[in-house]
């Protein structure tokens, strides 16, 4: 991926995106945090959870294979960065691990002003909860088989 990938996809948003998935969800197990970003950090997916209702995710990838041709790549590429934004939000204490488990810290130094925050970024919050229904009927190994990720 080109550098100017990883500025559009940098570990500030990362770890915004990751600190308002957890605050939906309150917890997830740690091999499921890798699947977040390449989801939500991906226009087009965001668009589409945003305009359009999906049963699960299956048949999302079915209607928009294109969309998930590459996610393994992406996958892949967003590890690092991942990584980078969990350990910023663990050192500023708004997420705490216990047991491969990452649950959200109340009170923690990451705040949300969405007047701040730019129009993507809103984009990617309100196509969280939409994401978080069409997987959490999933357990995190069958979303891996799904998804088709491979280590």
């Amino acid at each position: 991926m080109s550098n100017s990938y990883y500025v559009y996809n940098n570990e500030a948003i990362s770890a915004l995106v990751i600190k308002k998935y957890l605050e939906f969800s309150k917890s997830i197990d740690i091999s499921r945090l890798f699947i977040i970003l390449p989801i939500l950090l991906d226009d087009n997916l965001v668009e589409r959870l945003l305009n359009e209702n999906f049963d699960n995710i299956e048949s999302l990838i079915d209607k928009y294979p294109s969309l998930f041709s590459s996610f393994n790549d992406k996958y892949l590429e967003l590890i690092p960065i991942t990584i980078n934004s969990f350990t910023l939000l663990k050192e500023m204490n708004d997420v705490i691990i216990k047991n491969g488990i990452i649950s959200c810290v109340e009170g923690g130094l990451v705040n949300f002003n969405e007047s701040s925050i730019g129009d993507r970024i809103i984009k990617i919050f309100f196509s969280i909860r939409p994401f978080i229904e069409l997987t959490n009927k999933y357990d995190t190994s069958s979303l891996y088989k799904i998804l088709k990720i491979r280590l």
